[in-house]
């Protein structure tokens, strides 16, 4: 396993992050403790994963690798064997890591051969572990985390679910202050639901406004991070 208190918050974020999502899509109060459980024991097949390979601070060999993809049969296994947890709950362990082009693993699944609730941990935990510090990475902020994601919708996740996701976790940034890839310094106006990561912002130097910026119309330049 990860160091603890890495381990734990990423746990927990995770799980609260696809909370959120099932949330934002009206999921009812028996689909969202099915969601919730699912999510919280989506990695616990890594158990059973070396130590030494899970913390593993360079890049994975394949045979490494090869270990690493067991980890959702074995947690599905796991649960199967020693739980009465319903199909719902146990096909989160089982698919977190199928992708929308067929390249996930351990089954291979395509699309909507994936279950619902196993697309949605899919883009919690990515989203989770690149907003938390790693052995082998920095965490980057949430606007950064976000193109990831957005980007990953083009071949791994799922499109719609990714920007329901989005606009759940930015809508509430207006009037934060953050700095821009090209060293501009500005202020969210309005977040755009089609395009969360790129919102309306007033540009400042210093404390002069400078103008208005609609991120939505300069796609080379994303938001850093925010002022904190």
């Amino acid at each position: 396993m990860e160091n603890g208190p890495v381990y734990l918050s990423s746990f927990y974020r995770h799980s609260f992050f696809s909370v959120l999502i099932g949330n934002e899509l009206g999921y009812n109060e028996s689909q969202l403790k099915d969601l919730a459980l699912g999510s919280l024991l989506h990695d616990l097949g890594k158990g059973l994963i070396p130590s030494d390979i899970l913390n593993k601070p360079g890049r994975l060999a394949p045979h490494e690798f090869d270990e690493i993809k067991k980890h959702p049969y074995l947690g599905y296994k796991i649960l199967k064997e020693n739980s009465s947890f319903n199909e719902k709950i146990l096909v989160i362990p089982l698919q977190h890591h199928e992708r929308k082009d067929g390249n996930g693993y351990p089954l291979m699944l395509k699309g909507d051969s994936i279950h619902p609730y196993a697309k949605i941990v899919s883009i919690a935990d990515m989203f989770s572990a690149l907003t938390t510090d790693r052995v082998y990475r920095n965490k980057v902020s949430k606007f950064v985390a976000g193109e990831y994601l957005i980007d990953a919708s083009n071949y791994a996740l799922d499109k719609y679910l990714v920007n329901v996701f989005l606009y759940a976790i930015l809508r509430d940034m207006k009037d934060t202050w953050v700095i821009l890839s090209n060293g501009e310094m500005g202020k969210i106006i309005s977040v755009n639901y089609k395009h969360p990561t790129r919102p309306k912002l007033a540009i400042y130097k210093g404390n002069e406004f400078i103008s208005l910026k609609d991120l939505t119309k300069y796609p080379q330049i994303f938001i850093k991070d925010y002022l904190k």
